[in-house]
């Protein structure tokens, strides 16, 4: 890989498919993989396109959709401290960037309630 390198590992988001090659894509710069998402099967296209576990450098998550965290814990678990075949592995703490608690429970700093979804708009509804 060169010194500048977008390795698409998948590009299809939304609703599972067949075959299975959700969003992802590997960034390489100098050496060293950046992945942006994790869609199904990302695992699996990132280890056929070529970057090693080793030069994992840092993930990022761009929403927390389940098409773009599917495999999020598979890159762990897969290419934890245990070598595959070829004698690669993770070989210390990846950085992990991402849109913070978006999407989870949050409270409001006034009332210390969380927020309601209005039934009707679906439009956040912020306790007074």
């Amino acid at each position: 890989m060169g010194p500048l390198e977008l390795v698409l590992l998948g590009t299809k988001a939304g609703p599972p498919v067949d075959p299975p090659r959700g969003i992802s894509s590997a960034l390489v710069v100098d050496g060293a993989t950046y992945v942006v998402d994790r869609g199904r099967s990302a695992v699996t296209q990132y280890i056929r396109a070529g970057p090693t576990l080793a030069s994992r450098s840092g993930i990022f998550i761009t929403h927390l959709h389940a098409d773009h965290v599917a495999d999020y814990y598979k890159f762990f678990l897969l290419g934890g401290s245990v070598p595959n075949q070829e004698g690669d592995r993770l070989t210390g703490p990846v950085p992990v960037h991402g849109p913070g608690p978006a999407g989870g429970p949050r409270r409001s700093s006034a009332a210390g309630t969380p927020r309601r979804w209005h039934r009707t708009t679906r439009r956040r509804a912020w306790p007074r």
